[in-house]
Formats: structure tokens, C-alpha cells, sequence
């Protein structure tokens, strides 16, 4: 792309390639019949190129209500040993206890998978700690995203808690109020369906809570 530019007393080149990003090579290319003086008289148009600007390809995931992009990692690193920071307890919740829902929830993940032919995940009680730290961490700081401001990502988050791995996943939703509506969500979404039924993760943590009338969600899959 090109665009005209006239030019006033006392433009030059150099101020012309710096002024447009570009390279005095450039001009003289756009230009074949310029006039090869060091000032530019008045009334003078010249071309100036521009680069082509590619729009960013985002990737598009078919969404459900309260869910949003899953998120992925698979490094090959030894995590380094620290020492994981205090865990808030989630608020009481309605009805039956934490771990029976988050049980319920693993319950349907691994109904998902057998129904494939896929093994079944593994609880781990320490990634359900992260999970569920992780969900109160959105509760309480008012947030809904992979990216934590008091962690990082899920990947720092793994690291800070002590977890090793080779291959990780994370879904979060918010807002469903039971396990069956909050599978029903992810299931519904092909990026974290994906997750659930990712071949290449044996092991999983579930956090739950509500809070101020709002359940929060996050699943944690691993393969140590």
C-alpha cells in the first residue's frame, strides 16, 4: 500500500524515512523520477509506502455461558522447590459440602471418559488443593481468568504449590450451581472438552466455592 504525500519547504528524505518508518531505499524505489536535491520545493507529491498490516488470527472456541477459553501447558521442566503460600478456606456453601460436590464433578469427568474408552484420572488431594485455591483467589479478588494476580498462570501457580508435571490443563466457569450444569458447560465447549477427555492427563483436582452467592469452578488435570 501507498499513500501521496506533498511536500512542504525543508522536507527531506531522511526526515521523510524517519518521520514514516521506512528506509531511504524505500522512497527512491516508490519514487524513480524524484528529484535528487537535499530540499524539497513546495507543491512537490511523492509516494510514501506503507507495509501491508496482517489482521492477528484469534483463535475461536465455541463458547457456553460462565465458561471461558481453557487453558493448556505442556513443558518438560522440574519444577522448582518453594514454599507454598497460605490457603484461604473457601466460604460455607449451600446444600452439600464441598468435597461431595467436587467429588460429583470428577465422577462425571471420568463417566465422559469411560464412555470413550479413556482411563479414568486419578484424584489428586494436592492438585484439588490448588484448584480449590485457585477458585477462591477469583472469588475474592473479583476476577474470571487463567491469568491470577496474586499467582501468575496456571503453570507459576503449579510451580509455587510444589506440583510436578509434564503435561497440564485447567478449565474455570462460574455461575453453575450444581456438578451436572457446571460439566454440562464444559462439555458443551469444545476447548474444554478437550482438556476433559485429553489422553495425555491422568490426574485430576476439582476446587469449588461459593461465594457471596456465586459458585466458582475450577478443574486441574496433571500428568506427572
Amino acid at each position: 500500500m501507498q499513500v501521496k504525500r506533498t511536500m512542504r519547504r525543508c522536507d527531506t528524505l531522511e526526515k521523510l524515512a524517519s518521520r514514516y518508518q521506512i528506509d531511504v531505499g524505500q522512497l527512491l524505489a516508490a519514487n524513480p523520477k524524484i528529484w535528487q536535491e537535499p530540499v524539497f520545493r513546495n507543491c512537490v507529491t511523492i509516494m510514501i509506502p506503507q507495509p501491508e498490516i496482517q489482521p492477528p488470527q484469534i483463535p475461536q472456541f465455541p463458547q457456553s455461558p460462565g465458561v471461558d477459553i481453557p487453558w493448556d501447558f505442556f513443558p518438560q521442566v522440574t519444577p522448582p522447590a518453594t514454599t507454598p503460600p497460605t490457603v484461604t478456606p473457601p466460604t460455607t456453601t449451600p446444600g452439600a459440602p464441598v468435597a461431595q460436590i467436587e467429588e460429583e464433578v470428577i465422577a462425571l469427568v471420568n463417566q465422559e471418559r469411560s464412555s470413550r474408552g479413556l482411563p479414568a484420572l486419578t484424584y489428586n488431594s494436592s492438585l484439588a488443593n490448588v484448584a480449590r485455591t485457585k477458585s477462591a483467589d477469583m472469588a475474592q479478588n473479583n476476577y474470571f481468568s487463567h491469568n491470577s494476580p496474586t499467582y501468575g498462570s496456571p503453570f507459576d501457580m503449579l510451580q509455587t504449590f510444589n506440583i510436578p508435571f509434564t503435561a497440564a490443563g485447567e478449565n474455570i466457569a462460574k455461575g453453575q450451581t450444581t456438578a451436572q450444569e457446571v460439566m454440562n458447560a464444559w462439555m458443551n465447549s469444545s476447548g474444554h472438552a478437550a482438556n476433559i477427555l485429553n489422553s495425555g492427563f491422568s490426574e485430576i483436582g476439582v476446587g469449588y466455592v461459593y461465594n457471596n452467592g456465586v459458585p466458582v469452578w475450577t478443574q486441574m488435570f496433571i500428568h506427572p
